[in-house]
């Protein structure tokens, strides 16, 4: 299964920069007109034109997720993006859904480890009014206490929900820290129920200052509009907004796994799954992207090999996955199975690690290797049929990767990838002692 990435935006320079316009092309013959410039406040604005329907797609994005929170109070930014839509002095609590809804539109938000982003997808005549209103939430958010606890139990049922009663969310939260070891990545991103509990209006209005300015952020706009209209409606409503001093980012060293540990959590749920994970390279690494060709062929689908003998032949497991966690500084590939009454949690194990050594040992098959590149190559294009998409799309690639370009290029380093590297990277990070595993359920 691949995953489109999402991650932490590299930091920009805040001088400004001439506007760039180009087209991209890849083996697939995309052909993208995109616009990107700078404020002088350091915002970054990335602009493409899109007349199929009336609409457009407005997104803005932030350079803060968790890997940029204290260790104390993990959970910030995520508790944070909630917050964003408790209203400023011009617009108050709920007059920004109130006024989206208005015309007909939709908008939601999202945290990762790496960033926060916010999108609507309105009408094209209500472009001004949904700049006004993001630009308008990035310097005068307003906050109180009461606002805060009443959004604090949503988060904590939110947690409640995704992670301490999902067995695939409580996997995925405990493996993240043991692949992680101590890394800022290791964090959940909705936090620890326990630091949900002790934040307070001052961490939130620190966290806002430190992190919520136009030279921490992205600007994203998608769908029919005009773009010497669209400039004059930025400036207008995001060239006085005063850039801030930034925090400056480190990012320690991830320390190795040594060797296999075994993991059994057998008294929170029902459910029998098995988690193998392990360490791999940052977004944008070319073994990562072989790590992603190596995931579909594995267990891309129902006809590879792993869920053919765990699905089919044994039929010990309903589904599979295997996939590349890539983020800005570091990644993970993850693979899961759930297991049929009381099957054996080694078995799959042994299935797994065997599909792995094969792998390791005498390669895969020339039409195994493409169809993988194809299917990958097919999701990567898929995601630009709609205006949202293209905005997430180019936003991702901007903001994680700093240049939206970097979208087209990675289409050409999946297509190149070859055999030999497939060996190479899997005997590189696909090793059993490297691995951390965990069996949930009695």
């Amino acid at each position: 299964m691949i995953l489109i990435k999402f991650f932490t935006a590299v930091m920009f320079s805040m001088a400004a920069a001439k506007p760039i316009e180009t087209k991209s092309n890849s083996a697939f013959n995309i052909d993208l007109k995109v616009e990107k410039y700078q404020l002088e406040n350091g915002m970054k604005v990335v602009l493409h034109v899109d007349r199929r329907i009336p609409m457009i797609s407005v997104h803005q994005w932030y350079d803060v997720g968790s890997f940029h929170e204290e260790r104390n109070r993990t959970g910030l930014a995520h508790f944070f993006e909630h917050l964003m839509f408790k209203g400023t002095p011009k617009f108050p609590d709920g007059k920004f859904d109130e006024i989206v809804s208005k015309y007909g539109g939709q908008n939601n938000a999202f945290t990762s480890r790496d960033y926060t982003g916010y999108f609507e997808t309105v009408p094209s005549s209500s472009l001004e009014q949904m700049l006004q209103l993001e630009s308008d939430r990035m310097v005068n958010l307003s906050l109180n206490d009461s606002q805060i606890q009443k959004e604090r139990e949503v988060v904590k049922e939110e947690r409640r929900m995704r992670t301490e009663n999902s067995p695939d969310g409580f996997i995925f939260e405990v493996m993240m820290e043991k692949v992680f070891l101590g890394h800022p990545y290791s964090s959940s991103v909705i936090g620890s129920m326990d630091h949900l509990n002790q934040t307070e209006l001052k961490d939130f209005m620190a966290f806002y200052k430190k992190f919520y300015a136009p030279n921490n952020s992205t600007l994203i706009l998608v769908g029919d509009f005009d773009i010497a209209k669209a400039k004059s409606l930025i400036k207008k409503y995001y060239s006085k907004i005063p850039k801030s001093k930034l925090p400056i980012i480190k990012n320690p060293p991830l320390p190795p796994i040594e060797k296999n540990i075994v993991f059994k959590e057998n008294k929170k749920f029902d459910e029998r799954k098995i988690s193998i994970y392990f360490q791999a390279p940052e977004m944008g690494a070319r073994d990562g992207f072989v790590l992603d060709v190596i995931c579909e062929i594995l267990a891309g689908d129902d006809a590879s090999p792993i869920s053919k003998i765990l699905i089919d032949k044994k039929k010990t497991s309903t589904s599979v996955s295997l996939w590349n966690y890539s983020l800005k500084y570091a990644g993970a590939v993850s693979f899961n199975a759930d297991i049929i009454g009381k099957k054996s949690f080694l078995d799959v194990e042994n299935v797994f690690f065997n599909q792995v050594e094969n792998l390791q040992k005498n390669g895969v098959t020339q039409d195994q290797l493409q169809k993988a590149k194809d299917k990958i190559s097919f999701e990567y294009i898929d995601a630009l049929k709609t205006l949202g998409g293209k905005a997430r799309v180019l936003a991702q690639s901007e903001v994680v990767r700093g240049d939206y370009k970097s979208f087209f290029t990675d289409l050409n380093e999946y297509q190149s990838v070859t055999n030999e590297e497939v060996v190479n990277v899997a005997k590189k990070f696909l090793n059993k002692n490297q691995s951390q595993i965990m069996y949930l359920g009695k």
